[in-house]
């Protein structure tokens, strides 16, 4: 989406021909199109200078195609002006080399670039720099190298309410199909008019003798354009643009239309020098037209546009009396939000509201899409599998709840965005980079395919949870499902009678069950599904005062040296947590009544994590544990003096093979994430 994402690059930052009008920023048009670049006659002006001016005087042209967004060509003189260069690049010339190839779309350059600036100046990048590395990493297919950057930074939780993603959606059965109206350029954001046309954005290269080009990423303008809808959605024909008076020499993309058809409102990129904001740069902005016979009248700005911020990607709802839109407005939750008018009957606009915290994420979401009672929308939040990922969130009383990840094969490890459902909520729209498209950005039919002699899914895991003691079935557990991976793909709670079941799960794949429930030590259990075959299971659940009576038997066992070991089960943590858990707290309490009862004997504490996530952001994370381990006990009574040391030891000690590029299970993990405890007596 390289062309409206990177409008929205400013908005977004993602893919480009899309990704610049999704990015809600432009440069000035006029100047983006001025004489085309070329490198040869660059370096013939460079003949006779030295090596070092040569490289100066490149690194200097480059910087100012990078300012101007003219990526595409900034990349070009960058790399040979880093080719002149002897010594490490500055951090400023790599992140400007990685980012052009980043904001045009070139993923694998990109990835080169970011890596020899992470290899080299790692301590002082910005959470930005790492992000959007990480994002090159998944679009390329390396997402636990991706994931080793992302635990990094800082916040290395989803954000809240986010959930992950979930892959449970073969149920569906959907099948996608490349439309033939996709060129090498981008095509996307199609909505269907009420006369059943199609209207749809593209950069396809459609000048008679010299096209304009934007030289974000030297792609054509951003064009609407109108067909017709044929084979039952397959295919788009007659393919014209749309009028005049709605297409220019500047962008315009994301159309949508009033209930009956006679409203137009899109999107376009400042079109007045006068109109660019502080920093030079054009925003976005929302357009309106009526329609006048068979043409359309001259667009109208709506009044909630203003010159220091975008706005755009509007999207109706289907009753008309409301309006979606996207936008960078500040005060919002991250980079660009999603936000909603009231349109009365006369066409005038509410104030715009943010649809707040439970949809909106610190990161971008764009390309709304609403129905009756949900809201499709791309986001490149960190859940996602990719660049963008779609989502969808339900609304109850009046309220968004939190959204979830469609999954494949909607979403990809590329940038999947401007979702749309038809009428019959059975098939539609959307567009991807994905491998294997005609080029850039691609508009993709879907449609259900269960009533094609497609076999129906029955990977279907049930299950009867007992109590482990009196063998009476445990209602309300919690069940808790994990990919290979070790993102959460559902939770299910128990009945009455102790029983669960997960359905629609993916053919020959490992799996991870959890089994919680309050007043029983967890259990966890590693599964591989076979091919449309139900499972069935019987978990045991001990009571966690049943596990803590037979620790304290024989809990403290010998070491050397007049030490001792203080050996437990349950003292284990949360994957990137350091809270201590309910289950440790009982194993806790109990060293703390020995240690009370002892004052003699002192503690040592070592607390370790497995070997996900960087190796210095894990040794960070354990020394938190082992802090946590201890103050936990001293806030039960254990006197300062008698602990000696709190360590934290990362993931330098293992107690199984579960290293970097090992596949391992949650289980194994899990005995990873832990604190031991050392006594030593005097």
């Amino acid at each position: 989406m390289k062309t409206f994402l990177s409008i929205m690059a400013l908005m977004l930052c993602v893919t480009l021909n899309a990704q610049n009008f999704a990015t809600l920023e432009f440069e000035d048009d006029e100047e983006m199109v001025e004489e085309e670049f070329s490198l040869s006659a660059l370096e013939a002006e460079m003949m006779l200078l030295s090596k070092e001016a040569r490289k100066n005087k490149l690194l200097k042209r480059a910087d100012k195609a990078f300012e101007q967004m003219w990526y595409a060509e900034a990349a070009t003189i960058y790399e040979e002006a880093l080719k002149l260069h002897e010594e490490t690049p500055s951090v400023q010339h790599l992140q400007k080399i990685a980012d052009s190839y980043y904001f045009t779309g070139e993923l694998k350059k990109a990835s080169k670039w970011y890596e020899v600036l992470f290899e080299n100046y790692q301590d002082i990048l910005s959470k930005d720099d790492l992000f959007k590395y990480s994002h090159v990493l998944k679009g390329l297919g390396r997402k636990e190298t991706a994931d080793r950057i992302l635990g990094i930074i800082a916040d290395t939780d989803f954000e809240d309410g986010t959930k992950a993603p979930s892959f449970l959606r073969y149920k569906e059965q959907v099948v996608l199909e490349n439309l033939n109206i996709n060129t090498k350029y981008s095509e996307f954001s199609p909505t269907i008019k009420m006369d059943g046309k199609v209207v749809f954005a593209s950069a396809s290269d459609s000048g008679f003798l010299k096209t304009r080009r934007y030289k974000w990423n030297n792609q054509p303008f951003l064009d609407l354009y109108e067909g017709s809808i044929e084979k039952g959605g397959h295919q788009f024909m007659n393919i014209k643009k749309l009028s005049k008076n709605i297409n220019t020499k500047h962008h315009e993309a994301s159309a949508t239309f009033s209930p009956d058809g006679k409203t137009l409102y899109f999107t376009r990129n400042n079109n007045k020098k006068k109109q660019r904001n502080k920093k030079n740069v054009n925003h976005l902005k929302i357009f309106v037209s009526k329609q006048i016979g068979d043409d359309w009248s001259d667009p109208k700005e709506v009044p909630f546009n203003n010159e220091e911020y975008s706005t755009g990607h509007p999207a109706m709802s289907p009753d008309g009396k409301k309006l979606y839109f996207v936008s960078d407005i500040p005060g919002g939750y991250g980079d660009t939000d999603l936000y909603v008018v009231d349109v009365d009957e006369n066409g005038k606009f509410s104030e715009p509201q943010n649809l707040g915290a439970e949809v909106n994420s610190p990161n971008k979401e764009m390309f709304p899409f609403p129905t009756e009672d949900k809201i499709y929308f791309s986001s490149n939040r960190r859940s996602g599998l990719g660049g963008l990922d779609i989502y969808q969130s339900n609304m109850v009383d009046g309220k968004y709840e939190s959204p979830k990840n469609m999954g494949k094969p909607f979403n990809s490890i590329r940038d999947d965005f401007s979702f749309m459902l038809m009428d019959d909520n059975d098939q539609g729209y959307l567009a991807s980079n994905r491998k294997g498209g005609k080029g850039d950005d691609d508009i993709y039919f879907f449609r259900n395919a269960k009533t094609e002699n497609v076999i129906e899914n029955r990977n279907v895991v049930s299950g009867l949870v007992v109590d482990a003691i009196n063998n009476e079935p445990v209602a309300n557990a919690i069940i808790s499902l994990y990919d290979a991976d070790n993102v959460k793909i559902v939770d299910v709670e128990t009945g009455d009678n102790g029983t669960f079941k997960l359905e629609n799960l993916i053919s020959n794949h490992d799996y991870t069950l959890n089994v919680n429930k309050e007043g029983y030590d967890e259990m966890v259990e590693a599964l591989k599904t076979e091919d449309n075959v139900e499972i069935k299971l019987s978990q045991k659940l001990m009571p966690s005062d049943a596990g803590a009576a037979s620790l304290a038997e024989g809990s403290i066992s010998p070491v050397a040296n007049g030490t001792a070991k203080f050996e437990t089960e349950a003292v284990y943590f949360n994957f990137d947590s350091f809270q201590i858990r309910e289950d440790a707290k009982l194993e806790l309490d109990e060293l703390a009544s020995y240690l009370i009862a002892n004052r003699g004997v002192k503690l040592q504490i070592e607390s370790h994590t497995d070997s996900r996530g960087a190796a210095a952001y894990n040794k960070y994370l354990s020394e938190k544990r082992a802090e946590a381990s201890m103050d936990y006990l001293l806030e039960q009574g254990v006197d300062a003096e008698q602990i000696i040391s709190a360590i934290g030891y990362g993931e330098d000690l293992l107690l199984n093979d579960c290293t970097d590029g090992y596949s391992c299970s949650r289980a194994e993990h899990q005995l990873n994430r832990r604190s031991e405890f050392i006594l030593v007596y005097e």
